[in-house]
């Protein structure tokens, strides 16, 4: 995989630190703008190559292709995300890991394909004394895990301890076989076959609480 440069890094923290920036000097003059998306800076390599008019569309090109991995940057300069989900899906040629990062008290949102910042945007706050569960780190979380493995990561970051209970999904149906779910310390697992396919974080919000 392609190392991350410091520029990039800084460009997608940049981006993110800009939408919250914009939506706190909303609220200080009482104006509020429309939700905005704003697509993540390219790559160094992206910016020099040259447009040969060439369709990427091709799958299989895009899955080989070099990635970049912005997440470890975004951690250290952001630190853990309020709330973020995960889902490695399967495509054409191979597995895509999908991903959405939220930091509330930013207002902002990061979505990442295979470790890669694709797009940032602005998101509406949380109400006042929500519990998030930001003590999960999304990078534990890895393609090809087995619920054992996943079932240890989730309990050894738990405050509590607590350990998943596993609700076996086969019984649902054809479309749910070899589906199982892992429903942790504010946090839900969804495995097929023993792998893990998604991953999410569950804000608890107070009672009477609105969004």
């Amino acid at each position: 995989m392609k190392g991350r440069t410091p520029s990039r890094i800084a460009m997608v923290i940049c981006t993110a630190l800009l939408v919250a920036t914009s939506l706190a000097c909303g609220l200080l003059t009482g104006e509020r703008e429309p939700t905005s998306v704003t697509e993540a800076p390219p790559s160094d390599d992206e910016a020099s190559a040259p447009d040969d008019g060439d369709d990427l569309g091709d799958l299989e090109t895009a899955l080989a292709a070099e990635t970049v991995d912005d997440r470890p940057g975004v951690l250290d300069y952001l630190g853990p995300p309020d709330a973020f989900d995960i889902a490695i899906v399967q495509v054409e040629g191979g597995t895509v890991r999908r991903e959405s990062w939220r930091y509330y008290q930013y207002a902002t949102r990061i979505d990442f394909v295979d470790g890669e910042a694709v797009l940032t945007m602005e998101i509406e706050p949380m109400p006042e004394g929500t519990l998030f569960a930001a003590w999960y780190d999304p990078l534990a979380f890895e393609q090809g895990m087995t619920g054992a493995e996943v079932a240890s990561v989730a309990a050894a970051a738990s405050p509590a301890g607590m350990e998943p209970e596993f609700i076996d999904l086969s019984e649902g149906g054809e479309d749910l076989a070899g589906g199982t779910v892992l429903a942790g310390d504010q946090i839900l697992m969804g495995l097929h076959e023993d792998r893990l396919v998604y991953v999410e974080t569950v804000a608890l919000v107070p009672e009477g609480g609105a969004q």
